[in-house]
């Protein structure tokens, strides 16, 4: 119980922390009938409580009112103190362990070990509203962010020194800094790739500073490819990683383009993407074999539904079927039939539906070049 309050309480922005007696009570549980101890939950943002939430009876609003006043008259005596004593740090450690040590009593954790594990695969940032604070498996978290640096120097050292300092400034400005909030270097950047992205049309309010900067130039943050010293090609929130792309556009993208990538290169024509494919095809039809994985009939409501027609004809199970503009095989709109179908009726590459596999790819396609009569000269 005393942690759901603590948790709830978090969700409206208010800090607390914990504490356990170890002394039991002479109250012993009545199910389990064993010593039970007292918890207490200690608020600290007494101001911020006293507003969301309160209290009904006004001598315990009335207590929250004087401690909070209280808190903010240390705060402002203890800085005027270390300002008179001209300490350029009176912001920073001493308030903190001063006031950590009367009235805050914050509970920190060190890190026991990082651990990094292979992943290629979407990745999601969680945000609330206001405190952007939640918390995964019983810890607070927090929300991160980065930050792209251009080095004009070339000085790796110099870089570092102006990051430190400005960590430090900011650690100077709050009265409680943590150890903890620092940047660190992932990458060293090579080659950088921004794009369009799929969300540029959102409600403004959803905006942030980078985005209203970028909107009139279609750009998004967070849509991008960068290329690291060491030829390392990281993606962050492009559609070409999806597990449910095609083969195909899977195999032109790692084997083909990527290479090309990392030379500097991003944008290709039409042309030499349509021969990467029929190149392709011509070896291994397959690999433009979707993967449909469908239950037994009675579980689809709708008999227009792909999953419905594909059970219906083919049964349970999983199934590799070829999207195809010849009406061959299941489904309404578009057509998709199995390798075995396809190879029977003789179908041609031509009569492949690539409609995906250019959606796909299209972040790599350069935009056709339209010209009047005029401007061959």
């Amino acid at each position: 119980m005393v942690l759901q309050f603590r948790e709830l309480f978090y969700m409206v922005g208010i800090q607390t922390t914990m504490k356990r007696d170890f002394k039991p009570n002479n109250y012993k549980g009545v199910i389990a009938k064993i010593p039970t101890y007292n918890f207490w939950l200690k608020i600290l943002n007494f101001e911020k409580f006293k507003d969301e939430i309160g209290f009904i009876q006004e001598r315990k609003q009335k207590r929250i009112k004087d401690r909070s006043n209280h808190l903010y008259f240390a705060i402002k005596d203890i800085r005027k103190k270390i300002r008179e004593k001209n300490n350029p740090n009176y912001k920073g450690e001493l308030i903190r362990e001063q006031l950590t040590k009367d009235y805050i009593d914050v509970p920190v954790r060190k890190i026991q070990k990082i651990e990094e594990i292979e992943y290629n695969d979407y990745v999601y940032d969680i945000e609330t509203e206001n405190t952007h604070k939640f918390f995964a498996n019983g810890i607070l978290v927090h929300n991160t962010d980065s930050v792209y640096i251009v080095d004009p120097f070339h000085n790796k050292q110099k870089m570092l020194e102006v990051k430190d300092k400005i960590i430090n400034d900011i650690k100077a400005t709050v009265p409680f800094p943590q150890n903890s909030f620092d940047m660190g270097v992932d990458d060293e950047i090579k080659y950088m790739f921004f794009f369009k992205g799929g969300n540029k049309d959102k409600d403004d309010a959803e905006f942030d500073t980078d985005d209203f900067i970028n909107k009139n130039l279609g750009l998004m943050k967070k849509n991008y490819i960068y290329v690291t010293k060491d030829d390392r090609v990281v993606i962050k929130n492009l559609g070409i990683k999806k597990k449910s792309n095609t083969p195909l556009s899977r195999k032109i993208f790692w084997e083909h383009l990527v290479p090309k990538i990392k030379q500097g290169q991003i944008k290709f024509s039409k042309t030499y993407i349509k021969s990467l494919i029929h190149d392709l095809l011509e070896k291994d039809i397959k690999l433009m074999a979707l993967r449909k994985d469908v239950g037994q009939i009675e579980q689809y409501k709708s008999q227009t539904s792909l999953e419905y027609q594909v059970a219906l004809k083919y049964g349970s199970g999983i199934h590799f079927l070829i999207p195809n503009t010849r009406n061959i095989g299941v489904g309404k709109g578009k057509s998709y039939c199995t390798i075995e179908e396809f190879r029977e009726k003789k179908l041609k590459i031509e009569d492949i539906d690539l409609s995906n596999v250019m959606k796909e790819l299209d972040y790599f396609i350069k935009p056709p070049v339209v010209k009047d009569i005029f401007s061959f000269n």
